[in-house]
Formats: C-alpha cells, structure tokens, sequence
C-alpha cells in the first residue's frame, strides 16, 4: 500500500494512536522515550486505506526516540514494512508495480542502527535505544570518527541516518569476517520521507551504503530469483520509500534452526538453576505443555 508518511514531531503526535496496543510500547530511558512494537498481532498495522493516520502512525512504532526535555523526535528508524505474501497489501498481484518500478536492494544480516542526539553527544541505537549492539557500534564509530561527522550533518538538518551494523561479534545467521556499518537509509526526521543516500553521502566516500542490485520485471521473477540462494539473506524492494521483504529459503531454515536451539537453551538453563517450576506459572497451558515435552 502506498501512503503518504505520516508528520511526527512531538510525542503526543504518537501516544493516543498506540494507547490501545498493548504490544506497541512507551519507554522512559532516563533522557529519551522509546516508543517500539515487541509483537505483532491481527491489527497492530492494518490500515483502513491511505489515509487511515492511525495504522501508519503505528507502523512507525519501530523505535520512535523523543527527548525527555521537551517530547520532540530526534530519531526515525525504518517503518515496519511486510514479507512478500505476508498480508494483502503485499501478495504479488497486489505490488506487481512497486516491484516493477522499485529497486532491489540486498538485505545485510545484522542489526539495525541510527543515531540518538542528546545534547553535544551522539548516541547509536538499536529498537529500544542504546543496548549491547550499540556498544559495539559506538567502538566502530570510534575507530572510523566520518561516521559521527556524517551523523553530525544529518543531525543539524533534521535527518536520521539508519545503517546496519554486521560482524563476527554480531553475527545472526550469515558469517561476516569484519564489522561494519552500513548506511541502509536516510530519512527526513519529521515528515519521514525516504531521501536519495547516494546524494546524501556525497563528500562521505569512506561509508559504505547497501548494495543495489536493479530491477526485477514481475513479483515472480523476484521470487524464482531470491528463494534458491545461498549464503544471503534476501533482499528489500524499494519504490517511492514504501518496502517490500522477501528472504532465500535456505536463510529461513537456518535462523528457524538457531532460534529453536536457543529456546532449548533457555529451557536447559532454567531447569538447571531450578526456576523451571518458578515460570511455568507464567506461561499459557499450550506453552507449558510444549515445555513438559522437551
């Protein structure tokens, strides 16, 4: 679906469009609010049409960070944007022109990053702001300082630059043999509009932006394409700022593969620390039920 993003400024621009979805959350940071989805359920992102402000509002709950000070948006990641097939608005019938028009561009297997302005100092962030990634991240800005002069001028003209932070300390399924911050974005920090990168980091040489590979003819020529591969993760379809996903198969086995072993860890640990019996409780009879099996 194609809509105009919606203006955020403020805080309260956010808050009565999220204070019936339980799973979007407000978070008070100390200095900044995150205002970040943890799940997806049926309606977190319908939209009633193009014009609905609500559902696309709620699509930009992916990591809102607002100053404390005054509530104003000093940072927008990426909008939550779908799987190829995942609803409607996405089958191949329904993005045949977006795909058709749009540019493929390679999807990094890492985790997303952009900066949080506080003061003098510049931050990086993940989702809900400054975490363990972000430490790995602000060592890499360290050591390679145009990235904070980048930032410093998107910054001073409203913008966000989004990157995506890979390496073998950050690894997700796809093995990355340096780290490395990649600039997968710029966007206009208040009306969200998507701005062209290669324009944006001009004067930047040293950064590296994402990998474009063109255009595919129809939504099915991208799916023969991409299901096959190996060794990637898939690629993102952009057209006038709206995205579509789609990810090769052998990705998706293998990070279903890593996310059950680490379930199974989890499990292993609260059995052999003995609160097993403690946080079972916790869970619904289906759940506990899937436990027991293990």
């Amino acid at each position: 679906m194609n809509y105009k993003f919606p203006f955020i400024k403020h805080i309260t621009d956010v808050l009565p469009h999220v204070a019936d979805f339980p799973e979007i959350v407000v978070v008070d940071r100390g200095d900044y609010t995150v205002i970040n989805y943890i799940m997806e359920k049926t309606g977190t992102f319908l939209m009633n049409g193009p014009d609905d402000i609500g559902g696309a509002i709620r699509r930009e709950c992916r990591g809102l960070i607002f100053r404390n000070s005054d509530g104003v948006l000093i940072s927008r990641p990426l909008h939550k944007f779908f799987n190829v097939g995942q609803h409607p608005e996405t089958h191949p019938d329904a993005i045949r022109e977006h795909v058709q028009n749009g540019i493929a561009y390679t999807k990094a297997d890492g985790s997303m990053l952009r900066c949080i302005p506080l003061g003098s100092s510049i931050y990086w962030g993940t989702r809900m702001g400054r975490t363990d990634t972000s430490a790995l991240t602000e060592e890499f800005v360290k050591k390679h300082p145009v990235y904070e002069r980048f930032a410093n001028v998107c910054i001073e003209k409203n913008k966000t630059p989004i990157f995506e932070y890979v390496g073998p300390d950050n690894r997700i399924v796809l093995r990355y043999e340096e780290s490395d911050l990649i600039l997968l974005h710029v966007r206009d920090t208040f009306t969200g509009e998507y701005l062209d990168i290669e324009k944006e980091v001009a004067g930047f040489p040293e950064i590296k932006i994402i990998d474009s590979i063109g255009k595919f003819a129809t939504p099915e020529e991208l799916v023969e394409y991409v299901r096959p591969l190996k060794n990637l993760e898939g690629f993102v379809i952009e057209y006038k700022g709206h995205k579509v996903k789609i990810k090769a198969d052998e990705y998706v086995k293998i990070h279903r593969v890593k996310s059950f072993v680490q379930v199974e860890r989890s499990i292993a640990e609260l059995y052999l620390t003995g609160s097993l019996d403690d946080n079972l409780p916790l869970l619904d009879e289906a759940d506990r039920a899937d436990i027991m099996k293990f």
